[in-house]
């Protein structure tokens, strides 16, 4: 059978019913993000001067310079997009840039940031791993759910004795 044939409840329910497939797809979907998080880090990086962000962590970002903080802010919005009271905040630094307010905002600006830009993403992910090892099927999975399964080999349900492959491609 192919995997094309199962909808993705149903290969949610196959996924869930097997360590190894549960943990690989638990992987996918965190180095999905994690590229997501390091793109964004690696855009800021000019204006951090360390951080720590992981699974279950205390995570953090020390900013070591604000103004550069501000215009890596905008480069990455630029890429990623903000959130809409991100941007608000972003802008009102941008025109605080020259007063003595401007590093009082900045510093509430960068705590902001890393938490709606940053740490909800990681929040997101913790929650997903925990839906996928409880096996609690989220709507919010189904576009990782679909590339995963574009990438593995075959399937095998345990319950079914059935094996799906990818679809066989025609040369």
């Amino acid at each position: 059978m192919e995997l094309n044939d199962l909808s993705i409840e149903k290969l949610f329910e196959v996924v869930s019913k097997s360590q190894t497939l549960r943990q690989s797809f638990d992987e996918y979907v965190w180095e999905c993000e994690w590229d997501y998080i390091s793109d964004k880090l690696e855009i800021m990086g000019p204006a951090i001067s360390n951080y720590e962000i992981g699974i279950c962590n205390h995570n953090f970002i020390h900013v070591s310079n604000y103004e550069k903080f501000v215009d890596c802010a905008r480069e990455c919005e630029k890429t990623f997009g903000l959130s809409t009271k991100c941007e608000k905040k972003l802008s009102l630094c941008e025109k605080l840039r020259d007063t003595n307010l401007f590093e009082y905002h900045a510093k509430i600006f960068s705590k902001m940031w890393f938490n709606e830009e940053i740490q909800d993403v990681v929040k997101w992910c913790e929650d997903m791993s925990y839906k996928v090892y409880s096996c609690d099927y989220d709507s919010d999975i189904d576009d990782y759910l679909s590339c995963w399964a574009e990438n593995v080999d075959y399937i095998y349900d345990e319950d079914d004795d059935c094996v799906y492959e990818p679809m066989r491609k025609i040369s």
